[in-house]
């Protein structure tokens, strides 16, 4: 089993308007989301915004309507992992570190 995780890091917000976008891996946005004029998320993923999430007109997120304040969307499910410790810098290259305390039937982790 292998584990995809994006960090999207926006100092104000992501706006997705408009067309269908598909998250097959668990996003997590670290800043306000606004979906608007129609934009829906799919997919077998998840999304989680770390900030606020407006959604707008006929927008969805994996099938919602509904926003609000660091929220989890999609039915991708938790990593089968316990962390530790979770650390991530950015200079001109981004670092990330962690410790797992417990794995379950993991083998590796895809970033």
């Amino acid at each position: 089993m292998s584990a995809r995780i994006e960090l999207l890091n926006y100092g104000s917000s992501l706006n997705k308007n408009s067309g269908t976008t598909t998250f097959n891996g668990n996003v997590i946005v670290c800043g306000d989301f606004t979906s608007s004029n129609s934009a829906s998320i799919i997919g077998t993923g998840s999304i989680s915004i770390v900030g606020a999430t407006v959604i707008n007109s006929t927008s969805t997120i994996f099938g919602s309507s509904t926003g609000s304040t660091d929220s989890t969307y999609g039915p991708g499910g938790a990593l089968p992992i316990e962390l530790l410790s979770f650390d991530a810098n950015q200079c001109s290259e981004t670092e990330i570190n962690w410790e797992t305390l417990t794995e379950l039937n993991n083998d590796f982790f895809t970033l």
